[in-house]
């Protein structure tokens, strides 16, 4: 009886340890996943972190001299000089150049705000102005929310002056303590390579891009609907890509040639290589907004519209592509009016057709068609 007593105690006891244990788990991993709090020192820091071991896509940013000039709890300011390298066929700010300052600056802002940056879930930009070749672009980034799985942030970018060029609204999943730690383990070895007065954006991937010719089209409005008429029909071998659009010559940007198509509905696949990943080695989301922009504008003109310029841009994303993931690119024309031309793009895997990216882009150009007969 004594023996049983006893053992009856131990197990109560070993219950109520268990509980007590689990409980102490539970509140510990609450706590971690709680976001953290940070003053503006380690603000400041975690952000230089950041920047300084960009590569990748983000690396398209080393030859304007893109920085942080202010950093304090949940806001970033940034300066760049636009090159002809993020440019346009008109020589102006890129919209999918946009788009990665959206990306990359929301990003620091989610991280001044004291979060681990995720997965982006959506991106969307609004196109004001054009700013050419030379322009100093300033940056800012708020962070208007951060909860516990999502955070939002808005992105400004401006002229000196004050003249707005475009606003961005950003997405992206979140963690807390744990996935801060989780961070830092993780690009540990990067900063400890990287000091914090070394600059370690790759310039390789630039200066791959910038190998491309030069098009020998007129910088017109019409040169710019041959240009994209080109782009439509584009072989890596016989295409010239310009500015920005040169992220594609080295990546196997080819169109998928159908016999029996409507007007619009162009087909790309592409390979993600290095150049086009993220620092999670998978695409990256400006890539795949930049890609969007592009083939959007091509459908347009296949389509019989203008390219014109850019009014918004927005795109959700489903799943990261892995890296050397064969990806899909289809549009569809949704309306070709008078003045404004609406576009759809989904991104697909080739091989699973598993849907990863969808974007809608609209673009506006006077005497734009009502479309063209079949092709």
């Amino acid at each position: 009886m004594a023996i049983a007593e006893i053992l009856f105690a131990d197990m109560r006891h070993l219950y109520v340890g268990s509980a007590l244990a689990s409980i102490g788990l539970a509140m510990f991993l609450r706590y971690l996943a709680k976001p953290h709090k940070m003053d503006l020192t380690e603000a400041a820091f975690r952000v230089k972190c950041g920047h300084q071991t960009t590569g990748g896509f983000d690396s398209s940013l080393a030859a304007s001299n893109f920085h942080p000039t202010d950093v304090s709890v949940g806001c970033v300011k940034t300066q760049m000089q636009l090159t002809e390298e993020l440019s346009n066929f008109l020589g102006t700010l890129h919209g999918g150049v946009s788009a990665l300052l959206v990306d990359v600056i929301g990003t620091y802002a989610i991280m001044a705000g004291g979060l681990f940056p995720g997965v982006t879930t959506d991106i969307s930009v609004d196109y004001t102005a054009a700013a050419p070749i030379g322009s100093t672009v300033i940056g800012e980034g708020k962070l208007l929310k951060g909860g516990r799985n999502l955070a939002w942030c808005e992105v400004t970018l401006t002229t000196p002056e004050g003249k707005l060029l475009a606003k961005g609204r950003m997405t992206k999943f979140v963690g807390g303590r744990l996935a801060s730690v989780y961070y830092i383990v993780m690009n540990l070895p990067n900063w400890i390579r990287c000091p914090l007065s070394a600059r370690a954006i790759s310039t390789t991937p630039s200066a791959q891009r910038t190998a491309c010719p030069k098009s020998t089209l007129p910088v017109t409005e019409e040169g710019k609907t041959e240009y994209f008429r080109h782009f439509a029909l584009c072989q890596p071998e016989d295409f010239a890509f310009i500015g920005f659009d040169r992220m594609f010559t080295g990546e196997g940007l080819r169109r998928v040639v159908e016999e029996e198509k409507l007007p619009g509905n162009v087909k790309f696949d592409i390979k993600v290589g290095p150049l086009l990943t993220n620092y999670l080695n998978a695409f990256h989301g400006a890539a795949a907004a930049a890609m969007i922009d592009d083939i959007g504008t091509a459908a347009l003109v296949d389509y019989g519209c203008p390219p014109g310029a850019s009014v918004n841009l927005s795109v959700s994303y489903f799943s990261g592509a892995p890296a050397r993931a064969k990806l899909i690119a289809e549009s569809r024309i949704l309306r070709g009016g008078q003045t404004l031309g609406f576009v759809e793009v989904e991104i697909r895997c080739q091989r699973t057709n598993r849907l990863y990216y969808k974007g809608s882009l609209t673009k506006y150009g006077k005497g734009a068609s009502t479309g063209s007969t079949k092709k």
